[in-house]
């Protein structure tokens, strides 16, 4: 893996039909776009681990259709990993843009950093490729340390070893927290769907929530209706298993409205008014309990 920082139109930054990131005059005012193989992670609306069922073909970086080396892509990057593997990775800090270092930390396993090296104020990947076909490049394999965090030298390269052991969806990103923001960041997936643990039963889902039982309360009325959906998974041993995923209507503001003492508009004005009035003598208690 190699990353730098590009001199990119990234709409996030530099907004279409506004500015452009060249169009800045100052150099020193330019924002550049950190990015890990000249893309950068898009986090997904959902959690991959416990609603990795929503993974869609689209969301993967193998279907960007952009040359990543002139353009902005953004996708979410996921890197699949067979379980009980070792990997070794390597990362490349380019150093081309900024003088510094940049620590990256991996979650759900721990690594051994066998090498590091800072090659000069700037590198690139087929400097370091040449480096280790010369074998000038020395990995410790012995008492390397054991880490979760390492830093990665400007314009050199740090060598990573782990056992992929614990299966799952595990980030990897830089531990800058405006880099890891806008992207500078990845995803392993260790092992295959079945060799991940399921989610327990009712554990909640994004995007499920109506607030049912208030609204019901409140409206029973207008109640959105909920709908069973059926999907097709399968057992380590290729059977089919039903997992059943339930989707509800997400709430409008108005149907909240008369607890911050609003009027609904399908309820007569008296009734807002009570309500209005509930509102503001349940701020008052709460803020009792609190004093208390």
């Amino acid at each position: 893996m190699s990353y730098d920082f590009y001199s990119l139109d990234n709409p996030h930054f530099h907004k279409p039909m506004l500015y452009g990131f060249k169009q800045v005059s100052h150099k020193s005012e330019r924002v550049y776009t950190p990015q890990i193989n000249k893309m950068s992670f898009k986090l997904p609306s959902f959690p991959l681990l416990s609603q990795r069922e929503m993974i869609e073909p689209w969301m993967s970086c193998d279907n960007l259709k952009k040359d990543c080396s002139k353009e902005f892509c953004e996708c979410t990057n996921i890197i699949k990993v067979p379980l009980g593997s070792v990997v070794e990775l390597f990362l490349i800090d380019k150093g081309v843009t900024y003088n510094a270092n940049h620590p990256f930390h991996l979650h759900g396993h721990p690594f051994r950093v066998v090498s590091m090296e800072r090659v000069g104020n700037h590198t690139t990947v087929e400097e370091i490729e040449q480096m280790d076909r010369d074998g000038r490049i020395v990995r410790n394999l012995r008492t390397a340390p054991l880490k979760d965090t390492v830093t990665v030298p400007d314009g050199g390269f740090t060598i990573l070893r782990f056992i992929a052991d614990n299966p799952g969806y595990w980030l990897f990103h830089c531990h800058i927290e405006f880099h890891v923001e806008v992207g500078m960041a990845t995803v392993f997936k260790i092992g295959e769907d079945w060799d991940m643990p399921p989610s327990p039963p009712g554990f909640p889902k994004c995007g499920n929530y109506n607030g049912k039982g208030l609204v019901s309360m409140l409206y029973p009325e207008d109640m959105d209706s909920m709908y069973v959906k059926k999907n097709k998974s399968h057992h380590s041993d290729g059977s089919d298993i039903d997992i059943e995923s339930r989707t509800n209507m997400i709430s409008t503001l108005g149907k909240w409205w008369p607890f911050v003492g609003g009027a609904h508009p399908y309820v007569a004005s008296t009734a807002s008014i009570n309500s209005s009035y509930f509102s503001i003598l349940l701020c008052i208690v709460i803020s009792f309990l609190v004093i208390e």
